[in-house]
């Protein structure tokens, strides 16, 4: 269960890195 647990973590912390990558890069096209 907690190694479930660390894995959906993970995956969930990359997520969120892609978005605001993705949102930055995003913001400085736009400047």
């Amino acid at each position: 269960m907690s190694q479930g647990f660390k894995v959906y973590r993970l995956t969930y912390a990359s997520k969120i890195r892609q978005k605001l990558r993705s949102r930055d890069t995003h913001n400085a096209g736009a400047i």
